[in-house]
């Protein structure tokens, strides 16, 4: 997991699980990237692991 850009000095009050500093390993079943461009361009892609076929 990527850090949280420009966290420098989170909040104690606001309890979320930051990611400060440096990445943090981790497995994940699904991923949202979100992006913006010029002229208000908008776009979001969750990308999802495959299930694993036991056959």
């Amino acid at each position: 997991i990527p850090p949280t850009a420009n966290l420098h000095d989170p909040e104690p009050e606001c309890d979320l699980d930051y990611v400060p500093i440096t990445a943090r390993e981790a497995r994940l079943d699904r991923v949202l990237s979100v992006g913006s461009g010029f002229g208000g361009f908008q776009s979001a892609m969750v990308l999802t692991r495959p299930e694993r076929n036991t056959a």
